[in-house]
């Protein structure tokens, strides 16, 4: 998937800098569209910003998923630890659970009681009995 983001981006940059118009004075028809022109213009205006900015969305939206992918991930937490000032707050740390930590209310490492099956009754839920 890191693979894919990464190409996906240099596709899009790769596909806007060989679509930028050359020459071209401000950004009308670039980035908003020229409202007061009829025709294919208009049509062409529309569908170029759109697209533009589809892109930039679609970039920021990349960018922001790759920290999660081994590589950039790996990457992005060498960074945090070499310059100390990008500190960020695990929110789990996989095996890293001590023996004596309680985990959804039950001490782990120690087996659960089961309910008696007096307790299991529920309307509706009629089971044949198991036969043997």
């Amino acid at each position: 998937m890191e693979m894919v983001a990464s190409w996906t981006i240099v596709l899009i940059v790769t596909g806007l800098l060989l679509w930028w118009p050359r020459g071209q004075n401000g950004l009308a028809g670039v980035v908003y569209p020229r409202l007061g022109i009829k025709g294919r213009t208009r049509w062409r205006d529309l569908h170029a910003v759109t697209g533009v900015w589809a892109s930039v969305f679609l970039v920021l939206f990349l960018v922001s998923g790759l920290p999660w992918s081994f590589v950039w991930g790996h990457t992005l937490q060498s960074v945090e630890n070499t310059f100390g000032r990008l500190t960020s707050v695990k929110d789990w740390e996989i095996g890293a659970v001590p023996a004596a930590t309680v985990i959804a209310g039950h001490p782990v490492g120690q087996p659960q009681k089961l309910p008696a099956k007096e307790n299991m009754d529920m309307p509706g839920m009629d089971m044949p009995a198991a036969s043997t």
